[in-house]
């Protein structure tokens, strides 16, 4: 039963046939059908390998044709998808409906820079003339418009004539302005080589005077050491002073008694010696 499921005409079976879509992602067909059909199918299938008939190029048919159909007509119209919008053997029809018949597109450049029916500018153009005609023609319009064409030359070359006169006077000016600006270039090298000069003495004075500053640095410092020395000392002295002084005033507490009485007997003493030497 299973071998003849692999073979029956009448099972469902999806097309395997791969491809890119617009994206350059990997599709796969996947349209379902009976077995029967897939044969079928997969002479039509989008998806098929299709080989470009001009340039031999092989890939999918809807990468080479661009067509969303199985018709393997060429189209009327150049394809604006796919290879064959790119293909430089495809054929094209000149634009000009000229009877050059179909053109690989590879060339169509050159045929356009050679077809009769192009338009085209005048020769004369550049000199004023703004006419377009056809390349066959233009002959005869040189012709038919050659005094026109004497006048625009004319016109041209007396207007060329005073942009070249301009342009000399401009050149002049120019060579002025170079020589001006070549003398001031020479005298700006001379101040900058003075002010190099000056800089040089500069930076040899501001060294000079970091030095100096150091110097006398390190002396206020060890002056401010010798002042911290001193302030020390001096702490040392105003403390024994000090001792000193409560020293006597407690000195001097413990004599006042004594002295007080000593001064009584004195003033007795006085007393006495005044009244006997009053007269009687």
């Amino acid at each position: 039963m299973g071998a003849h499921r692999k073979k029956c005409p009448l099972e469902e079976v999806a097309c395997n046939l791969e491809g890119c879509n617009d994206d350059n992602q990997v599709v796969t067909c996947g349209r379902r059908m009976l077995r029967s059909e897939l044969t079928g199918h997969e002479k039509i299938c989008l998806f098929r390998i299709f080989e470009c008939k001009f340039c031999k190029k092989a890939s999918t048919y809807v990468s080479i044709t661009g067509q969303a159909h199985t018709d393997v007509k060429q189209p009327k119209k150049p394809p604006e998808r796919g290879h064959y919008a790119e293909c430089p053997d495809y054929p094209l029809s000149c634009k000009n409906k000229c009877r050059s018949g179909e053109i690989r597109r590879a060339d169509m450049e050159q045929h356009l820079g050679e077809c009769p029916l192009e338009t085209i500018q005048c020769e004369h153009w550049e000199e004023g003339c703004n006419e377009m005609v056809r390349r066959k023609d233009m002959g005869g319009h040189l012709k038919a418009f050659k005094k026109q064409h004497q006048e625009y030359v004319r016109f041209a070359y007396l207007h060329k004539k005073k942009d070249m006169e301009d342009l000399k006077v401009e050149l002049r000016s120019t060579k002025d302005e170079l020589v001006a600006t070549k003398f001031e270039l020479n005298a700006t090298k001379n101040d900058v080589a003075i002010l190099k000069t000056e800089l040089t003495t500069n930076t040899d004075e501001l060294n000079a005077t970091k030095n100096t500053l150091a110097a006398k640095t390190d002396e206020l410092n060890a002056a401010k050491s010798e002042l911290a020395t001193k302030r020390a000392e001096l702490t040392a002295v105003k403390s024994a002073l000090a001792t000193k002084t409560r020293e006597l005033n407690a000195t001097r507490s413990e004599s006042t008694p004594n002295t007080r009485g000593m001064n009584d007997t004195t003033s007795q003493e006085k007393r006495k010696a005044s009244k006997s030497c009053r007269p009687s």
